[in-house]
């Protein structure tokens, strides 16, 4: 009987932590990588929160499908609202419905 309790207190544990570690932000580590644009400047989200987009320095986070960059050299933060679809990333700004489309580079 022991054992059973055991098992199920570890089920629902292990079960509690998967929920909270998706809700987190697990989801962002799919945006980490390069991002090429056509006729805009590239992306490079890093797994530590940080980026450039072309030489400028960024910072980023990911919240409830919800994607927060933080330009570095303007002080001033862009939200948008993001897709991904296998190698497709669309970014549809928040405040005046711009979209981008860029697609995952091999650049590393």
């Amino acid at each position: 009987m022991n054992k059973k309790l055991f098992f199920s207190v570890m089920l629902v544990c292990f079960l509690a932590f998967s929920f909270v570690f998706v809700s987190c932000g697990g989801g962002g580590s799919k945006l980490v990588g390069t991002w090429e644009g056509e006729g805009v400047l590239d992306y490079e989200f890093l797994k530590d929160g940080t980026g450039n987009m072309g030489d400028n320095e960024l910072t980023w986070k990911v919240e409830k499908n919800r994607l927060t960059v933080m330009y570095t050299a303007y002080g001033s933060s862009r939200s948008y609202n993001y897709k991904l679809s296998g190698s497709t990333l669309t970014l549809t700004e928040t405040e005046n419905g711009s979209v981008g489309v860029y697609k995952k580079s091999d650049k590393k």
